[in-house]
């Protein structure tokens, strides 16, 4: 039972390192463009490129731990996000910080992918749905304290320190990873990478894997949208300072812990459709409120948080349905759904910040239109999800 504790401590902790990779250095945006001397929207790269290599890993590294097992995996993930952390806290142009990023979401990969095969090995199914919960509330309370934590780390020691807490965190993963015992006990006799692309081909040829999976990726779209585009329109338009911006964020993410604990409540009494249909009312309104917003009126902090909590809130009530039955759909392949299901979304939200980041000169019309435009998206899929 101790060891089971472990290793549930341990995966937790592992996932937190690719959505603190994301959301800590936002409130630095502003900062590494001046000290780098570029741009914000070159700084909004390293972003998109973290997620592009975060996303595309999880593809590689199930079947190579599969093949080679778990622990040299999550010390080859932890080892080089470490690195790339300390390399980027002394990074001294942008493209330093590009190389090093796209390193570093490749080590985050790892993380992200490794937790979910060790929980198959060690747990079973009952066991997998209880620890949900617990990565659930992580998963809710990582976008609710990075940008804070990153905010007052900014505003203390620079932008710099926010890779140095990365590199530290990132550090502990590492002896984490030396203690760990190896969970893998029947290792594959040979990695075949003809039958693995056969079986992720056969996933995506299945046509009802895309209405839920596109819902998940409008979501993640969408949040991806607010946060790459956030310090310019917190920052640079209202003018707030990188611990009242940490704040504003955590007060919006705080609608997604909320939503989640709200799912758990309302399946007492609704169906799941029923839950997802509230959830994109909620999300269709908080999109048409800001994007009436962006054309009426001036921005103001207010016409903002309004809206982005609405559909922060929408979203805790959709994601969870749609994550659900994209693995229903393929039980007997839940490790390469999972990981071709992570890679969609991740790649979904990599096209939207290199979106967002193109169209810097009207963010705010850029976001609006982002939202408006996946919001009619997703109802038109979140039906015949359902069917």
């Amino acid at each position: 039972m101790k060891s089971h504790k472990q290793t549930v401590i341990l995966i937790l902790f592992f996932m937190t390192l690719g959505q603190m990779g994301t959301d800590i250095y936002l409130p630095s945006f502003h900062s590494i463009a001046i000290d780098l001397h570029t741009s914000i929207s070159a700084v909004q790269l390293s972003f998109s490129v973290f997620m592009l290599a975060f996303g595309v890993s999880q593809l590689i590294y199930g079947p190579i731990s599969d093949r080679f097992g778990r622990k040299p995996l999550l010390l080859f993930g932890t080892g080089l996000y470490c690195l790339m952390s300390l390399w980027i806290s002394v990074s001294s142009d942008l493209n330093q910080l590009i190389i090093a990023r796209t390193l570093q979401g490749l080590g985050a990969g790892a993380c992200s992918v490794i937790p979910r095969a060790i929980m198959r090995d060690v747990f079973s199914k009952k066991d997998i749905q209880r620890l949900a919960i617990y990565q659930s509330l992580v998963w809710s309370l990582i976008p609710i304290t990075a940008p804070l934590i990153g905010g007052y780390i900014q505003h203390y020691f620079g932008w710099r320190y926010n890779f140095v807490f990365l590199c530290t965190i990132s550090a502990i993963a590492v002896l984490m990873s030396l203690t760990y015992k190896d969970t893998l006990h029947n290792k594959a006799a040979e990695l075949d990478m003809v039958r693995i692309i056969n079986q992720y081909f056969n996933i995506i040829s299945n046509r009802q894997y895309y209405p839920p999976a596109i819902c998940a990726m409008g979501i993640i779209s969408m949040l991806t949208a607010f946060n790459i585009a956030s310090p310019i329109l917190l920052q640079s338009m209202l003018g707030l300072s990188s611990v009242q911006y940490g704040w504003v964020l955590m007060g919006i993410s705080i609608s997604f812990m909320i939503g989640s604990f709200l799912n758990r409540f309302l399946a007492d009494f609704y169906c799941a459709n029923t839950i997802e249909y509230i959830g994109l009312l909620l999300l269709v309104s908080g999109s048409s409120i800001f994007f009436i917003n962006a054309i009426l009126i001036h921005p103001n902090i207010w016409s903002i948080i309004i809206p982005v909590t609405l559909i922060q809130g929408g979203a805790s009530l959709i994601f969870p349905g749609c994550a659900a039955r994209v693995m229903q759909l393929f039980p007997n392949k839940a490790g390469q759904t999972a990981a071709l299901f992570g890679c969609s979304i991740f790649l979904a939200g990599t096209f939207t910040s290199a979106l967002v980041s193109f169209f810097t000169e009207k963010p705010i019309h850029t976001v609006a239109a982002v939202f408006l435009v996946i919001s009619l998206v997703m109802s038109a899929f979140l039906s015949k999800s359902h069917r």
